[in-house]
Order: structure tokens, then C-alpha cells, then sequence
């Protein structure tokens, strides 16, 4: 499997170097190549059947989100909003680009909409998409809840759609954040 994913993305090289290891080398480098995929796929937020990295089907899952990702956006780094309502009240969120298909599957799955279809579009370079999560604090503790899916026509930097869960319109506050993130960015308003 590990071949076939090496072959699939012409590194040549790579496999004929691996190739040459020791079979307990190969097997061992192997072994790690598929944790560190699959490390990465449970940071994301994906959920799998198995985590046994012997099955094949989950090192399938894994090759296909691995080799599944694009440049973000130019000049649009992940962002911190600290928010002040019109009645005073502060909240603190959080904008993420999302640059691996892994990232939308997870992010489709959590809001049960469909952006973990994007990959087309955003590999493409027509879309890109961003994750609005609120700081939510419970008990002295705190943790980020995704509320808003954005995406940008990065042609013509538009914002051309924002959706909650369920394909859900962003509530009124959410719609200000997201205004106050695109006035920074240099991005239009088309929603």
C-alpha cells in the first residue's frame, strides 16, 4: 500500500530508496508511515471503523485523505476574533483555513452539511473554505465549538456562502464576526 501511494504521487525515488532497506527496516518504516497518517486523520476529527493500521481498508482511507490537500489562501492566516456585541457582551472566536480533504470530511461530518465534497473546487483553486468555532467556557475550562462553514470564491475574494449545521443560516452575531473577519482580509460580502 505504501508503494502504491508512493507511486500514485511520483516519488520514484522514495520507493526505490525504501525499496532497498532491510525487510525489518521496511516493515518498521511502514508501520510508522501509516501511524503518522493515521495520527493525523484522528487530529482532524475523522472517525473510522477500525484504527488497526493492518486492515487495508483503513490504509486506503488514509492514502486517499492523505494525498488530498491544496495551498490555502494567499495572505489569510488562521485568525483570532475577540468580539464585542453591541450589548457588551466579548466573545472570542476562531477562523481556520482548511487545506486538507480530511479537514472538510471532518468538518461535513460535524456540521451535517455537504463541504466534504469541496476538494474539486478547492484543489481547483476556486474555493476556499474556513471553520467560524466559538470559545465556548464550562466550569472554568474552555474549548472551541464549530458554528459557521465559509466559503470564499478566491478569484474574486467573495464571501459566497456561510452555513451552520444542517445547512442552517448564521445567526445574527455569527454574521457580524464573520463581516468583522472579512473587512480585515480584504474579502466582499456576497451572502
Amino acid at each position: 500500500d505504501l508503494f502504491e501511494g508512493l507511486y500514485r504521487s511520483y516519488q520514484f525515488h522514495r520507493a526505490r530508496d525504501l525499496i532497498r532497506l532491510p525487510l525489518p527496516k521496511l516493515l518498521s518504516h511502514c508501520r510508522k508511515y501509516w501511524r503518522r497518517l493515521l495520527t493525523d486523520a484522528l487530529a482532524d476529527e475523522l472517525k473510522f471503523k477500525t484504527l488497526d493500521i493492518r486492515e487495508s481498508g483503513l490504509r486506503r482511507d488514509l492514502l486517499h485523505y492523505s494525498n488530498a490537500h491544496w495551498e490555502p489562501m494567499d495572505d489569510i492566516a488562521d485568525d483570532e476574533i475577540r468580539y464585542r456585541a453591541r450589548i457588551g457582551t466579548i466573545t472570542n472566536w476562531t477562523v481556520t483555513q482548511l487545506t486538507r480533504h480530511s479537514q472538510l470530511v471532518a468538518e461535513g461530518l460535524a456540521m451535517n452539511h455537504c463541504v466534504g465534497g469541496y476538494r474539486k473546487w478547492c484543489q481547483r483553486e476556486e474555493s476556499s473554505i474556513f471553520s467560524l468555532k466559538q470559545q465556548i467556557v464550562e466550569s472554568g475550562c474552555f474549548h472551541y465549538e464549530r458554528k459557521v462553514t465559509i466559503e470564499v470564491y478566491r478569484p474574486n475574494r467573495w464571501v459566497v456562502q456561510a452555513r451552520r449545521r444542517w445547512n442552517h443560516d448564521p445567526e445574527p452575531l455569527e454574521l457580524e464576526v464573520i463581516q468583522k473577519w472579512a473587512n480585515r482580509n480584504k474579502l466582499i460580502m456576497r451572502i
